[in-house]
């Protein structure tokens, strides 16, 4: 067993008398796998059905998702450090910010910083759109991401997924996307704000033209996308 499956058995010791409602459904939109809804989600676990097992008889008032969430903070120490900037090989998008990438023997979700696309599980308007484009500019291919460190400096988000500026062929595909109408311009934090202005003048030009998610009237707001509109 890997050493970081049997760090998370140990996690799963600690929460001895906790028990697991079936975890939210899955995404299976255009072939979506569960593998690459957890990687997705950061975490450590080969599948849903060891996920699922290593709870198994345990009980708990926590919700599945928050149980998930602890354990993937509580086993990041075991997450291996910030991998260099360089190239790699992007698996798969799960929606139009979050990739899956090959980092030697282990694959990795990478969240693109200081963007914010549409959710693909709330069916969001323009979340299709927005992952069907990053597929087509990254999946299958070799691209440049510089890597971030992250509002608390750790190198990952809060579910442990690597934070990045991706590139092909010199262009900026956090940009693209923002330009594009396919994503807003959020998360901007120090130490990561090197693209920020470029970002925020593509946005600036994907509003003024109303295209994608601009379209929509009130649909982008400060902290998000309103559905209700």
């Amino acid at each position: 067993m890997k050493k970081w499956s049997i760090g998370v058995m140990v996690v799963f010791l600690i929460l001895t008398g906790c028990y697991v409602e079936p975890v939210e459904p899955l995404y299976h939109e255009e072939g979506i796998t569960n593998q690459e809804v957890y990687e997705v989600k950061g975490m450590l676990l080969e599948s849903y059905e060891e996920t699922l097992a290593a709870f198994k008889g345990e009980k708990s008032e926590k919700s599945s998702q928050e149980l998930i969430e602890e354990i993937a903070t509580k086993v990041k120490g075991d997450t291996p450090t910030i991998p260099a900037d360089g190239t790699y090989m992007v698996l798969s998008c799960y929606d139009g910010d979050t990739c899956t990438i090959q980092n030697g023997k282990r694959r990795e979700a990478v969240r693109m910083l200081n963007i914010d696309a549409p959710e693909i599980k709330s069916k969001d308007p323009f979340a299709a759109e927005a992952r069907a484009y990053l597929r087509k500019q990254v999946v299958k291919k070799k691209v440049m991401i510089e890597f971030g460190l992250g509002k608390d400096r750790t190198g990952r988000d809060k579910y442990g997924r690597l934070l990045g500026y991706f590139f092909v062929n010199g262009n900026s595909i956090n940009e693209q996307i923002v330009r594009n109408g396919l994503a807003r311009v959020a998360y901007v934090f120090e130490p990561d704000t090197k693209y920020a202005e470029d970002y925020r003048k593509a946005e600036a030009e994907a509003e003024d033209e109303q295209i994608g998610i601009w379209s929509i009237k009130g649909y982008v707001t400060e902290n998000g996308f309103d559905r209700s509109k």
